[in-house]
């Protein structure tokens, strides 16, 4: 992801193959369909996305927050990413969209910069959790960040119910690095962090759609 001709076919090409050849069906529509049901967005609303990438989600989710800037109603997107190359391409395509409330920021999403309690109105995290090396450090800053309600959105993998898939999984773990969580091992990183669990759902074997929730203001992790 830090190679520049990568990031520029990642959207239109490496990510839907990716998602297709893991989940059949399951197309950026329907994950978009999904996460703004869960979210209950509002104008005014100043979302997180972790592991922005080139702005995928970024993007769309600034357009239903934007609002008209009555009342000071203009909410906005921070997009928070490790890789130069993808956050470059970020504004770019932001600038070409014509969208202007979005912030990018270079950052290990695991040790995040933000220390202010309570500040984002939501998060999302779609097709990266199972690349973080410590995924708990993740949720225990979002719990800290998000407000009372605040839901949390993840698109990750999750471990098969079928042996031989299973099978694959450990050995594509011990190979790559990429985790296959349990259902119940993400339902206590959530709720060990302040997040209740809620609705979920599951696309082929490995891909889950999941979003917990807030329900008070945690302090984030030092």
């Amino acid at each position: 992801m830090e190679m520049a001709p990568i990031t520029r076919i990642y959207e239109e090409q490496w990510r839907p193959q990716l998602v297709r050849a893991v989940s059949p069906g399951l197309t950026f529509d329907e994950e978009l369909r999904t996460v703004t049901r869960w979210l209950r967005l509002e104008p005014g609303d100043r979302l997180l996305d972790l592991a922005c990438g080139p702005g995928l989600y970024t993007r769309p989710l600034a357009k239903l927050v934007a609002g008209d800037g009555a009342k000071g109603a203009t909410g906005d997107v921070i997009g928070v990413d490790i890789s130069g190359p993808m956050l470059k391409e970020a504004v770019k395509l932001a600038a070409a969209d014509g969208i202007g409330n979005v912030i990018y920021i270079r950052a290990d999403v695991q040790n995040l910069p933000f220390r202010k309690r309570a500040q984002f109105s939501h998060a999302t995290c779609m097709a990266a959790f199972h690349l973080f090396p410590d995924p708990t450090a993740v949720t225990q800053a979002v719990g800290g960040l998000l407000k009372k309600g605040g839901a949390f959105c993840l698109l990750t993998t999750r471990t098969s119910r079928t042996p031989w898939i299973r099978a694959a999984e450990r050995l594509s773990s011990r190979f790559s690095g990429l985790r296959f969580f349990d259902e119940s091992e993400l339902d206590g990183m959530f709720r060990a962090s302040g997040l209740v669990p809620g609705e979920r759902k599951q696309y082929g074997p490995v891909v889950l759609m999941i979003e917990a929730r807030a329900q008070h203001a945690r302090k984030p992790a030092a």
